[in-house]
């Protein structure tokens, strides 16, 4: 197999340009990279391209083989000009953003993401949201969850759920399909509510600004998890992952 081993390829540029949104948007394509994030991803996902270095081929072209998409190897070089990692683990795959309608939803339980703007935490959010059986997502004026740092932070999360861009209009008009709790410094005491019975859907806000007015004036109910020694809030991803669990412990399906 001949070896890409300029950055100049026109090939790689459009793999790389996958790191800006504005590309990904236009494509409709993002990166994963790593070897242990590519080889977990099902079946199901539409994986379009595979680039590998030396040190990983043998792993690659199996890998190409099982996702039916073609495999470029590639050099040290290159490989370091399409990832975002310092050390990163020699294999990258191009995927196929999932397009959701709204007829997609409202089947299983939901988050309602309000302005979370740090990648990290909305990697770590999705990733907890897929191990808890939250598979439906609802992103209001959040980071792109198909960015490098967010797609790396949801460990295959982002693999495993649905995901919807939204406005607050029409996130409030998209609640109605579920029994909502937002998450709120001013609410009641999270672990003393009763089972959500049927589809629950939870509202995290920012940490900056915690849910905006409009959607917690759409909640059922407006919930808080306990906390002591004078703290007042946690980590976004933190709060959320906590909540989703103790819902669904009340359900005992964990």
């Amino acid at each position: 197999m001949e070896q890409i081993t300029s950055t100049s390829n026109a090939e790689i540029k459009a793999v790389r340009n996958l790191q800006d949104k504005k590309y990904r948007k236009a494509a409709g394509l993002y990166i994963a990279e790593g070897y242990n994030l590519v080889k977990d991803i099902p079946q199901s996902v539409s994986v379009q391209a595979l680039y590998y270095s030396p040190d990983f081929q043998e792993e690659g072209e199996r890998l190409a083989a099982k996702f039916g998409c073609k495999g470029r190897l590639v050099d040290q070089k290159v490989m370091k000009s399409i990832t975002e990692t310092v050390s990163a683990q020699g294999i990258v795959a191009v995927i196929r953003m999932p397009e959701h309608g709204e007829e997609d939803f409202g089947l299983g339980d939901a988050l309602f993401l309000d302005g979370v703007s740090d990648s990290g935490n909305l990697g770590t959010v999705i990733r907890t949201a897929a191990a808890t059986g939250f598979k439906e997502i609802y992103l209001i004026n959040c980071a792109d969850c198909y960015s490098g740092k967010a797609v790396r932070a949801s460990m295959g999360g982002i693999f495993r759920v649905k995901v919807i861009k939204t406005d607050a209009e029409n996130a409030r008009k998209q609640l109605k399909k579920y029994n909502s709790v937002a998450l709120d410094m001013g609410g009641t005491d999270l672990f003393a509510l009763p089972e959500i019975r049927g589809r629950a859907a939870l509202i995290l806000g920012s940490e900056a600004h915690g849910v905006s007015k409009e959607m917690l004036d759409a909640a059922e109910i407006c919930a808080a998890l306990p906390m002591e020694g004078g703290m007042e809030s946690l980590n976004a991803a933190v709060a959320a992952g906590i909540a989703m669990y103790d819902i669904q412990r009340k359900r005992r399906t964990i």
